[in-house]
């Protein structure tokens, strides 16, 4: 067979694995804002220089349009993104990844599936030659962001984030990203106005709370991060990043006897996220069997976190809607009061 028709047979295949398992939320946290903090989250080892410039190298010729056939491939991709099923776009995207020139929505919306799977560095690497051959995406390219900071290099990250706040003063996850970057430099005066932007374009928004109870006890108001730490946990209860500062907090406050309790329970949650990213791992390298969603569901539920389960639940009937186990387990779930997350999304 030659690699063109290779290449297609891949994307039909993913196409037809797409059409039936239809829109589906994704069933872990979204990484794309995911925040740090607590220990075991290792930045890669093909960590970038520092000051490296975030968009890549210069734009060149201008970008031709999509044809019919590639608009169609390209929203097919979009879909799966959307619908949590980053494995799939590689192989709807191979025709057009492997021209010599692919189109730069097709480099951008891998870009957003390499960050979804955890592969930062591919993440980069694409998302600067989608930006070369179009500008115009900069403003949209957060997850570049993210992958600096995840790959450690920092002023790159801060670089990217702040282009996108200038032309999208609205977005209030690259204010997010702008303050976390500041943060983790121990910036404190730098991460406050970001943090406080991005709560207040989105009050709800968890993952900026949590980065609001790091900064507070960072600036040694312990008081303050209790209460935002408590909000985090009220909505999300695997939250184990919060978990391990709340411990850290009331040890700071002297309650040594509640801290203890917390950082027990943060090892049990800590172990049993491990115990889903394996599950994850094995959903984005192919695996699709309900017993799958079922176990990470189990696992939630275990932590407490119902609206966890219930995501994990749905994401798996929509793969297998016939699924008797996934809807037994689903029933009780949908009259049960579970918030959801964030609702952080691409």
């Amino acid at each position: 067979m030659s690699a063109r028709c290779g290449t297609l047979a891949r994307s039909a295949l993913a196409l037809a694995l797409l059409a039936a398992c239809g829109p589906a939320p994704a069933p872990g946290r979204d990484e794309a804002t995911a925040g740090a903090g607590s220990p075991g989250e290792a930045v890669g080892a093909e960590a970038l220089v520092a000051g490296e410039p975030a968009f890549g190298p210069e734009p060149g010729a201008p970008e031709p349009p999509l044809d019919e056939q590639d608009l169609a491939l390209v929203i097919a991709s979009e879909r799966a993104l959307v619908s949590g099923q980053p494995e799939a776009v590689e192989g709807l995207l191979a025709p057009l990844l492997a021209r010599e020139r692919p189109p730069a929505k097709a480099l951008f919306d891998a870009a957003w599936a390499d960050y979804q799977l955890q592969r930062y560095g591919e993440c980069v690497a694409r998302m600067q030659r989608a930006l070369s051959y179009d500008p115009s995406l900069r403003a949209s390219a957060r997850v570049l962001g993210f992958s600096h900071y995840k790959l450690g290099a920092y002023d790159a990250a801060r670089q990217a984030f702040v282009f996108i706040v200038e032309a999208r003063p609205d977005d209030h996850r690259a204010w997010y990203g702008l303050g976390q970057v500041e943060l983790t430099l121990g910036r404190l005066a730098q991460a406050r106005p970001a943090i406080e932007r991005a709560l207040a374009l989105s009050p709800d928004y968890l993952k900026a709370r949590h980065a609001l109870a790091r900064l507070a006890h960072a600036e040694g108001d312990d008081q303050a991060a209790l209460e935002a730490a408590q909000w985090v946990l009220a909505r999300q209860p695997s939250h184990d990043e919060a978990l391990y500062l709340l411990s850290q907090v009331l040890a700071s406050l002297g309650d040594e006897q509640r801290s203890s309790e917390v950082a027990q329970r943060w090892r049990e949650v800590y172990a049993a996220r491990d115990r889903v990213g394996v599950l994850q791992r094995r959903v984005a390298e192919g695996e699709d069997a309900p017993e799958l969603f079922l176990a990470m569901a189990q696992e939630f539920m275990l932590m407490g976190d119902l609206g966890e389960a219930r995501r994990v639940l749905r994401a798996g009937l929509a793969r297998h809607p016939a699924d008797a186990a996934l809807q037994r387990q689903l029933l009780p779930l949908l009259d049960a009061s579970a918030p959801g997350d964030d609702g952080t999304t691409r």
